[in-house]
């Protein structure tokens, strides 16, 4: 049998799924903000649990001066934020802020419609898995000796101001949701 065109169309179309998992780094790094989230948007839970793999492996294969590099821009791309948001007037900063509400309230509202549409299974079972998931992160941080532990933090770039205040911002988060379970329980 002669593959016909639309066979191929068949076969392009069944494979797209997995050549937009097989982005590296440098290609999705290159797309503009609401591009990359957009992308990011399109793929699967599965395929970004893919892609995250994919792009640690490439991480992990670079030498350190081309992490370091990469840190390097990483920074300058962050101070050159900085310096946009400081050109910003008052007024176009609170818009800023009120679009990134209004984007985080929107996502909020859609998780919350896909897990108030799951069978009661179904949320037990994303339960299950997510408990796993931390048991797993949890395992793995206990078993890094302290030293490892520091340069993990170390390498995470984050100064230690910012590491305190994501802190308390994540002790606020937990203490909100403990008191709204209260409330409904």
């Amino acid at each position: 049998m002669k593959p016909t065109p639309k066979l191929w169309l068949v076969v392009a179309a069944l494979a797209l799924p997995f050549a937009a998992a097989a982005q590296s780094i440098s290609d999705v790094q290159d797309l503009s903000p609401d591009e990359r989230r957009a992308y990011m948007e399109s793929l699967s839970a599965d395929e970004r649990a893919a892609m995250k793999e994919q792009w640690r492996a490439e991480y992990d294969a670079l030498s350190d001066e081309e992490k370091d590099a990469m840190r390097a821009e990483r920074d300058q791309r962050r101070a050159e934020k900085r310096a946009e948001w400081d050109a910003l007037s008052d007024e176009e900063k609170q818009a800023k802020r009120e679009e990134h509400r209004q984007r985080k309230e929107s996502k909020r509202a859609e998780r919350k419609a896909a897990w108030d549409a799951m069978s009661e299974e179904e949320q037990d079972a994303v339960r299950e898995q997510r408990r796993e998931k931390k048991e797993q992160r949890r395992a793995e941080w206990q078993s890094l000796t302290p030293e490892e532990r520091q340069a993990r933090i170390d390498a995470s770039g984050i100064d230690p101001e910012r590491r305190k205040r994501m802190r308390e911002n994540f002790e606020h988060r937990r203490k909100q949701q403990s008191e709204s379970a209260d409330e409904d329980g």
